[in-house]
């Protein structure tokens, strides 16, 4: 997230993630993972930017509405939702819960961030996320305009994260409004009927880096702030969570960290090339975990963003850094949540999200559906499942499931970014 987003900031059709496979398709999985042979192999890395668009088969009618990784996202009328009996007033289907990460042990929740803020973009991309997140993250300008987006949340059966950064401080302020406890009660009284939604409560955004931008109170005070929201919030609604994504700017050994506070990450994006390369992010990923305090769980701000109309180029390093993540994401149980920034675009503030980078919508779509254990990798294809595990349909050559060169080394990754198989020399030298 950026400090100038924090600063200016009833229909029955439900949208599910369509996967159209590019390349044909097969109704039986593959035998067993085999080593492509050396010519494929090379073929495969040569270029990044033929990786990310599989050739298609020139005997197949070309579908123009396919993104950049041969697949869409389609409105589609569910049936549950059309049926007055078992649809409820506004528009849910009673019972129904978000989509479970069944595919993770700790993951429970990913959604867009800022994918429901008041002043970012429309304020409210619910309905277009809804196919490929079970959460969203909330906030409006009055209770009435919070109320009406966890109605919509509902609407699509997701999670929601609500911010009160301003329900507890004047905007852009470091210093508690003086009555903040009973304004957060008063603000929880009013959308308790949507309790069962509610994730978390989301504090405040980079909380050092805007008050180093303008109040400029001492840390230790602000952190005694910080920590007097999240007491209210606990005291009030005792059972969420309270989260706080903090910026790599102010991340340090040194940075204070509410010792009350349950979800907390940073974010440090690609777009900026010179202050968060691989490396920095990793350094930053093994800071957090040794500065967390045994009952703290991570959230990850996933890249997708870049900060000037995007070019296939930057769609092509935004995908690498997050497969990159995906390998961090691997290596922990830590992680509760994943919260790629940002859908929407905001070009007057050089924001400019996934919906114009349609590789990466793909890529975030597939990741997504991995979690929910709806596409797994067989081989070098991507294949879509239903409930009962039956083949729905395949990606022949998906590049989330070919192997591609680590070094020297040939390798093939999950769906999720996780190691499963390894050729040693397997790619031609550099």
């Amino acid at each position: 997230m950026l400090e100038t987003l924090v600063g200016n900031k009833a229909r029955n059709v439900t949208v599910v993630a369509t996967w159209i496979y590019a390349l044909g398709c097969s109704t039986v999985l593959a035998a067993a993972d085999t080593k492509p042979d050396s010519g494929s192999e090379s073929t495969s890395h040569a270029d990044a930017d033929s990786l990310l668009n599989p050739a298609p088969d020139a005997s197949a009618p070309r579908d123009e509405s396919r993104n950049g990784l041969g697949i869409e996202a389609a409105a589609t009328t569910d049936a549950a939702t059309t049926d007055a009996a078992t649809t409820a007033p506004d528009g849910s289907i009673p019972g129904q819960r978000p989509a479970a990460l069944k595919a993770s042990r700790t993951i429970g929740y990913f959604g867009y961030y800022a994918s429901a803020l008041n002043g970012v973009g429309t304020g409210n991309y619910i309905s277009e996320t809804a196919g490929f997140a079970n959460t969203t993250f909330i906030r409006g300008s009055t209770t009435e305009e919070v109320l009406q987006k966890l109605s919509d949340a509902r609407t699509h059966n997701m999670h929601a994260i609500v911010m009160v950064q301003n329900v507890f401080f004047p905007w852009l302020a470091s210093s508690l409004h003086a009555d903040y406890d009973a304004r957060f009660r008063d603000f929880h009284a009013s959308i308790k009927d949507y309790d069962d939604l509610i994730a978390a409560y989301y504090i405040f955004d980079e909380p050092y880096l805007v008050n180093s931008l303008y109040d400029k109170i001492p840390n230790e005070k602000l952190n005694e702030n910080l920590t007097s929201a999240i007491t209210s919030v606990k005291s009030h609604a005792p059972n969420k969570p309270a989260a706080i994504f903090f910026s790599h700017v102010e991340s340090s050994e040194a940075m204070l960290i509410p010792s009350n506070l349950d979800w907390l990450g940073f974010d440090c994006y690609a777009a900026d090339a010179i202050n968060c390369s691989d490396a920095r992010v990793n350094d930053l990923f093994q800071l957090y975990l040794r500065k967390k305090h045994p009952h703290q769980r991570l959230i990850i701000a996933l890249d997708a963003y870049w900060n000037t109309l995007p070019t296939p180029q930057n769609e092509v390093t935004v995908i690498e850094r997050v497969r990159y993540w995906q390998k961090l994401i691997q290596s922990t149980d830590q992680i509760v949540g994943i919260f790629p920034f940002l859908y929407q675009n905001r070009p007057e503030e050089n924001l400019f999200g996934a919906i114009t980078m349609p590789k990466v919508l793909g890529w975030l779509q597939v990741y997504y559906s991995g979690l929910t254990g709806a596409v797994v990798c067989s081989g070098n294809d991507l294949v879509r499942l239903n409930a009962e595990g039956a083949i729905l349909g395949r990606w022949e050559s998906a590049p989330m499931c070919v192997p591609r060169c680590v070094g020297r080394d040939s390798v093939r990754f999950n769906v999720l970014g996780a190691e499963i198989d390894r050729w040693v020399a397997g790619c031609p030298s550099p």
